[in-house]
């Protein structure tokens, strides 16, 4: 029934959460080795928001989908922008906790 379509999304969107998750250490490792004219953490801040703002976009575009014949692609499109935008998320945590080292001198970090 309905609680089993709802307990269904939910290991979904967990499992989507997950996978970002799994990747924050490459995406820590690409931004080490990043060399970029804008710097090895700026790239990273600036697609992350980006991906961030079609992310959310696509949340808000697939929850006013009323039409009943798109029940399923308005599923797929707020689960993909779903994990988009937790993907943004954690692009940009992993590049502003890289800051930290970058800009304090390690004589003042703990």
């Amino acid at each position: 029934g309905n609680s089993d379509l709802r307990s269904t999304y939910l290991v979904l969107y967990a499992l989507l959460i997950g996978v970002s998750q799994i990747l924050s250490p490459w995406i820590g490792v690409a931004s080490d080795h990043c060399h970029n004219n804008l710097g090895k953490r700026r790239p990273f801040l600036v697609l992350g928001t980006y991906l961030g703002v079609f992310g959310l976009v696509g949340q808000w575009f697939s929850r006013n989908i009323e039409n009943p014949h798109l029940h399923t692609f308005k599923w797929i499109l707020y689960s993909m922008s779903f994990c988009l935008t937790s993907l943004s998320l954690n692009l940009i945590y992993v590049a502003m906790i890289a800051l930290i080292p970058d800009l304090v001198p390690s004589h003042q970090t703990g």
